[in-house]
């Protein structure tokens, strides 16, 4: 086959496809691969296109550019557009979900793209867990409109994937299964028929829904984390102390998952979460407390919080606190490693830390820079 034959007129990237003859280092080796391409199956070489495009992340205007010149050298009756190939919806199915709207991109489709660029994985494995995330954020500072994904991972794997998205003008939904209900179908149906791939059978599991404090009384229909009987692991009451309400209790009654299938706590309970028709869902033991709000955003910062503006028995002078924020600038600064996510910065700019800093401090250069400036009842 003839590379430099004559390009059609009414091709309307002559200049990319002149670009790419006169740049090509090896003409055979194009020519062979077009060869290739030529006696590849039509609908097999559509899905293996559009497979790449995907697993690769490639520009929908670069794929197109890439379908025009494949046009010209082989006999298929490809599509010219990126948008055909990848058989992206003209249209969108919006639910309503009061008081905003939520679009279902679906579980089922995430976990098989997840294998569609994990070949290897369906060698050694038949069983999939998913750990489910559910939060909220502002689009901007500007409006109080918001945004409430359904996130996706595959346990252990760093594969993210977006199972639904609610958006609200004002607020996040008022209810939390109506918000859930298209994910808690779509779950039961692949619980009942598996994941077929390939030929292949995939069973699914949701091994844990990972979610911060207010999300999860909101999605379990619990207390609120700021409330009497609102522990998510067990039965303390709590007291009220300065302004908070506070957990001191130790030897207390551990909460189980059968217990909150029954709703055995008046006090902690605020409604029935539709989750629990999920099959072998532990709504406590699959429920993990919340690490970086807890510990990073909480106690580490409430305790830096304390030594800066607390009251005078715990309050660093401005010397100590000087001190710690030269050390950690010139004795730490330099020594970080490039595994942290996050160079650390003076103590007196804690306002503005991230929860990677306060981590930082509390495992890492705390124990050095802290040693001879509080004292070990602080």
């Amino acid at each position: 086959m003839n590379i430099n034959r004559t390009i059609p007129d009414t091709l309307d990237n002559t200049e990319i496809i002149e670009d790419i003859n006169n740049q090509s280092r090896d003409r055979s080796y194009i020519d062979d691969s077009i060869n290739i391409l030529s006696n590849v199956n039509k609908a097999n070489l559509q899905e293996y296109l559009a497979e790449w495009a995907t697993q690769h992340n490639i520009k929908q205007i670069a794929l197109t550019h890439l379908l025009k010149i494949l046009k010209l050298y082989i006999n298929y009756d490809l599509p010219i557009d990126a948008r055909t190939l990848l058989k992206t919806p003209r249209t969108t199915i919006i639910k309503e979900v009061i008081p905003g709207e939520y679009f279902h991109f679906g579980l089922r489709s995430g976990v098989i793209n997840f294998l569609k660029q994990h070949d290897t994985f369906s060698l050694t494995q038949t069983d999939i867990e998913i750990i489910v995330n559910v939060d909220g954020l502002p689009i901007s500072k500007s409006s109080n409109g918001q945004l409430w994904p359904i996130l996706g991972s595959v346990f252990p794997y760093n594969h993210v994937f977006i199972i639904g998205l609610y958006y609200g003008k004002q607020s996040k939904p008022d209810d939390s299964n109506d918000f859930l209900f298209d994910f808690i179908e779509e779950t039961k149906e692949i619980y009942r028929n598996n994941i077929i791939h390939d030929g292949k059978k995939f069973k699914l599991k949701i091994k844990g829904i990972s979610v911060d404090a207010p999300a999860k009384s909101f999605l379990l229909h619990t207390k609120g984390h700021g409330g009497y009987s609102s522990c998510t692991k067990c039965e303390v009451e709590g007291e009220y102390i300065e302004k908070r309400i506070c957990f001191l209790d130790e030897n207390v009654r551990l909460r189980t998952d059968k217990d909150f299938e029954k709703c055995s706590d008046d006090e902690y309970h605020t409604g029935r979460t539709d989750l629990l028709s999920i099959p072998n869902i532990g709504l406590v033991s699959n429920v993990p407390l919340d690490y970086q709000h807890l510990i990073c955003l909480g106690v580490t910062k409430k305790l830096i919080s304390l030594w800066l503006c607390g009251s005078l028995n715990v309050r660093l002078n401005f010397k100590k606190v000087k001190n710690i924020s030269m050390s950690i600038e010139k004795n730490i600064l330099l020594y970080v490693p490039i595994e942290f996510q996050r160079r650390p910065r003076s103590l007196i700019q804690w306002k503005q830390w991230k929860a990677t800093e306060f981590r930082q401090l509390l495992l890492y250069t705390g124990p050095v820079v802290l040693q001879y400036n509080v004292n070990s009842d602080v």
